[in-house]
């Protein structure tokens, strides 16, 4: 299974303003991002409230469908599934900054009333690098998505996430939220080209996945 993590490098927003207290980090449509803290060493933690006017059922099958998933992020390099419940997560932020990679366990469930919650980790067993990537020090976060009145779908996201390498945190601090938003984006997006294709019977039809 295609790992449900953003990439949080995005190099195009360096000259992002720092926001207030009381403020988002960074918003896309429906969206907002906040920080939640930041350790000693400068690592974030970011939480993400999220309110689509695009129905459940399509926006469930994007997280479902790993071919949907990667084509959706430009932030998303390479996804391989070792087959053992471990996935390579490549992300490629783009010059110059090296592609990042890691590999991480996830598992998923249902939640009552319905939707899914999705929490993945950094794996014990990393995978051998690959050739000019660096290894993410940290990536760990939970997905919350559920149908929501009216036909729309809610999203909570929260995550903590540390590129490695030499990056200085403060750096990192400038855009990692912005990733985040765009990330975000990319997934309503997709769920939006779904539905705009989908007949009214097959977006009738019941969606099901493990």
């Amino acid at each position: 299974m295609r790992l449900l993590t953003t990439a949080a490098l995005c190099v195009c927003v360096l000259a992002a303003a720092p926001a207030r207290a009381d403020e988002p980090e960074a918003t896309a449509p429906g969206c907002a991002v906040k920080r939640t803290a930041t350790d000693a060493a400068g690592v974030g933690s970011f939480t993400s409230e999220c309110r689509w006017a695009v129905a459940y059922e399509f926006v469930e099958r994007v997280f479902s469908d790993d071919k949907l998933l990667e084509d959706a992020s430009s932030k998303l390099g390479e996804g391989v599934d070792l087959g053992d419940g471990r996935s390579i997560n490549v992300h490629t932020p783009g010059f110059p900054i090296a592609d990042r990679q890691i590999t991480l366990e996830s598992q998923r469930e249902a939640l009552p009333g319905g939707g899914f919650r999705s929490r993945y980790w950094q794996s014990a067993r990393q995978a051998p690098l690959e050739p000019g990537r660096v290894q993410v020090a940290i990536d760990e976060g939970v997905w919350e998505v559920r149908p929501a009145g009216g036909g729309g779908t809610t999203v909570h996201y929260e995550m903590r996430y540390d590129p490695g390498g030499n990056l200085a945190p403060w750096l990192v601090r400038r855009f990692e939220a912005k990733g985040i938003a765009d990330s975000l984006d990319d997934i309503r997006l997709a769920a939006e080209a779904l539905a705009a294709r989908a007949t009214p019977a097959q977006a009738a039809a019941p969606h099901t996945s493990q």
